[in-house]
């Protein structure tokens, strides 16, 4: 049943709009502020971890994914928090708990789901800080060479611990 819980609501959740607007929002801002900080815009730069670092440096890489990641706090819990919620929102709990359905099953499937979404939301982040250091209007004295492992990094031991912890917490209060 873990598994049945848990494909239905990624479904659920691959359908809705709002998963790519966020995960599109992520993408821009990142995007952004590296393009910022290499003076792709035009005018003047913003700093990403001093004048003399390179913008994609595994410092700034884990800089910026960092911070969108703590400013991501209110889409993890808009949608750790709505997993559950959504189910007594729309009176379908005792639905739900008539049929064979453990309470692990069901909320473990459900906590998983909200992990997994949360994870892919965030997972454009690196996607879009490798794709403002590869911009040609960049200033070719603040680019490095990109590294498969300073984008890897941040992500394993910064955010999906956040997400985990955080996630849990917005989960287990819904």
């Amino acid at each position: 049943m873990f598994a049945g819980v848990l494909g239905f609501e990624l479904r659920c959740r691959l359908t809705r709009i709002s998963t790519y607007i966020y995960a599109g929002l992520f993408l821009a801002l990142a995007f952004i502020a590296v393009l910022a900080a290499g003076g792709g815009m035009g005018g003047a730069r913003i700093v990403i971890g001093g004048a003399k670092v390179l913008i994609n440096s595994p410092y700034s890489i884990a800089l910026v994914t960092t911070t969108l990641n703590f400013f991501g706090i209110l889409v993890i819990a808009a949608v750790a928090g709505r997993a559950v919620q959504q189910d007594f929102e729309h009176n379908l709990h005792p639905l739900l708990f008539s049929r064979p359905l453990g309470k692990l099953s069901y909320l473990g499937g459900r906590f998983a789901a909200a992990l997994v979404i949360v994870t892919l939301i965030f997972a454009w982040v690196p996607l879009g800080i490798g794709l403002a250091s590869a911009w040609p209007w960049l200033d070719a004295e603040r680019v490095g060479p990109n590294q498969l492992w300073a984008y890897l990094h941040p992500f394993l031991v910064m955010v999906l611990p956040n997400l985990l912890v955080t996630g849990a917490l917005f989960f287990s209060l819904a």
